[in-house]
């Protein structure tokens, strides 16, 4: 199934509640096996079971989840291919470096010993969403996967079938598939809390903008991050001549560029986001920390 563009230019997804509180029991070893483990009814509504809580991860997962735990928050990234990008919106031009970190986890798991290196989850290409986002946000982008995978299949078993999540939550667990960005408005971690993520959907001269704000935070006190997506690629934005951070802090081009843009009468997407996860409480849990 090929993907749909993101951010879709559709209609604006509402955020929909997060999932009722669920309850963890300790956690058991794994069989060595690749399979998902398997994902059983609950008995009762915010009640989850032993593979309830291990939902839409598998036991390689966690085996590699747990040996990149100590670095989650303060991994080394490999260097970038990175490039010069104009883009014009309206009669403004704008100049990005351009990072690309392309669309693998192997160069963020060299650690990891042999076996775990060619496991499946350590070799699933078309990546880029969780690998740029997991450098902007100072998560690392394998764990960020995991917990991602883990709340979506959690989430889907919470809100009806027909409810418009289910057209976005299951590219974020198909294997080797493209995610959707729009994702984000109903799984939006407390680690991303003090930012503004964009993602520039195509290029000049009509991009489509979507602008993902926490709820009753004030812009100014965000750092803003800019990710571009090509139609098949996920690359991330820095302002020209900014330095090499790649986490796009402390600039005021995401203001001049959404104001550019709806002056210019792109589609702009604004969504009010607020925390339904922690990814340090899902690994902790995940990984019987908890």
């Amino acid at each position: 199934r090929a993907p749909g563009p993101a951010p879709a230019p559709g209609a604006r997804a509402p955020v929909a509640p997060p999932p009722p509180p669920m309850e963890y029991p300790d956690m058991r070893d794994g069989d060595g096996g690749e399979d998902s483990l398997t994902y059983s009814e609950t008995a009762a509504a915010g009640l989850a079971s032993e593979a309830d809580k291990y939902a839409g991860v598998t036991v390689a997962d966690l085996e590699i989840l747990r040996r990149v735990r100590p670095s989650i928050r303060g991994f080394r990234s490999p260097m970038p291919g990175t490039s010069r990008w104009e883009m014009k919106v309206g009669r403004r031009r704008f100049t990005f470096n351009r990072d690309d970190f392309h669309v693998s986890f192997g160069p963020f798991l060299r650690s990891l010993p042999p076996d775990l290196l060619i496991a499946k989850p350590a070799i699933e290409t078309n990546r880029c969403f969780f690998l740029h986002l997991g450098v902007a946000m100072n998560v690392h982008p394998f764990a960020l996967e995991v917990c991602f995978r883990n709340a979506a299949t959690r989430y889907l078993k919470n809100v009806e079938t027909d409810h418009i999540s289910h057209g976005l939550l299951p590219t974020i667990m198909e294997y080797g598939g493209f995610v959707d960005a729009n994702a984000l408005a109903f799984i939006w971690p407390e680690e991303f809390n003090d930012s503004r993520i964009c993602f520039v959907s195509g290029n000049s001269p009509r991009p489509l903008f979507t602008v993902f704000h926490p709820k009753s935070r004030n812009p100014s006190s965000l750092r803003d991050v800019i990710i571009h997506y090509d139609g098949s690629h996920f690359t991330l934005l820095r302002p020209y001549g900014a330095g090499s951070s790649a986490g796009n802090s402390g600039f005021q081009i995401l203001t001049d560029l959404l104001a550019a843009a709806r002056s210019a009468k792109c589609h702009v997407e604004e969504h009010n986001v607020v925390p339904v996860i922690s990814i340090l409480d899902i690994t902790r849990r995940l990984l019987g920390e908890a």
